[in-house]
């Protein structure tokens, strides 16, 4: 699909394991060729038990009809607020610079002072951004214990920490084991 639309949107959040069960609400009134379609899709599923594969079409044939017919589009929840938006930019952000990532530099990324940002980081996440940048590289690592072969070390130097000591300590206070331990 060349253009991205809200309909397009809907489908890929909810077609995933993760999917957050969003909605689109539509004005179809007048809309003949939809009301039709709808009105077919309803005959097939009470009338005619076995056109499970005709139903299947019909309702493909119904998507390619609403994406054409965007514009009558009313409400949709899938569509991301601006607390939502910048959540998703912070977690970018700490996920590309994991080894580097500060307060600052985010701040200067996202345009905004540093007392802002870090209210916004507290409000967003419920954490402050040192631990949110802790339980992210925390969480790395712990990925990378169980899908690598690398060495507890490299491990350590690839999420950003200096202190292999206090690593441990995050990672036992969160998991409860070394790492050692996690990865077997």
């Amino acid at each position: 699909i060349e253009k991205k639309t809200t309909f397009w949107d809907f489908l890929e959040n909810n077609l995933k394991k993760t999917g957050k069960g969003d909605y689109l609400i539509y004005r179809l009134n007048g809309l003949t060729p939809i009301e039709n379609i709808l009105d077919n899709i309803i005959y097939l599923i009470y009338e005619d038990e076995n056109s499970y594969n005709v139903i299947q079409e019909t309702v493909l044939l119904l998507f390619s009809y609403l994406t054409h017919y965007n514009s009558s589009l009313i409400k949709s929840r899938s569509e991301k607020s601006k607390d939502e938006i910048l959540k998703q930019k912070i977690l970018e952000y700490i996920k590309q610079s994991i080894r580097s990532a500060t307060l600052y530099e985010l701040s200067r990324k996202l345009d905004y002072s540093i007392e802002y940002t870090s209210r916004k980081v507290k409000k967003l996440f419920s954490k402050n951004f040192k631990e949110l940048l802790t339980d992210e590289r925390i969480l790395l690592s712990s990925n990378l214990l169980k899908s690598t072969d690398l060495p507890v070390s490299e491990i350590i130097n690839q999420v950003g920490y200096e202190n292999k000591s206090y690593f441990h300590r995050e990672f036992k206070k969160r998991f409860g084991m070394t790492p050692h331990k996690w990865r077997q």
